[in-house]
């Protein structure tokens, strides 16, 4: 099996008010030494983040906190992990 997104805060194609956190569920649980999260702006720029953390729960997502206020516009969350 391969580890898939599951379910995300926010949803994928979602119009939100700035989020504080980025919540990330997975179909497996993921080695977090490995696991990247990254916020662009519209203009493919990182936006900065905290770090990814998760806890020891098999049902827990990756949890990421927003490094500052987001303005209007759209934005896009890649991750890169492994189970």
């Amino acid at each position: 099996f391969h580890l898939r997104l599951v379910r995300a805060e926010p949803g994928p194609n979602a119009t939100v008010a700035a989020p504080a956190t980025l919540r990330l569920w997975l179909s497996q649980r993921p080695e977090m030494g490995v696991t990247t999260v990254r916020l662009l702006d519209a203009r493919g720029a990182a936006v900065p983040t905290g770090r990814a953390t998760r806890a020891d729960s098999a049902e827990a997502p990756i949890v990421v906190p927003v490094g500052r206020p987001l303005t209007a516009g759209r934005y896009t969350v890649r991750w890169r992990t492994m189970a």
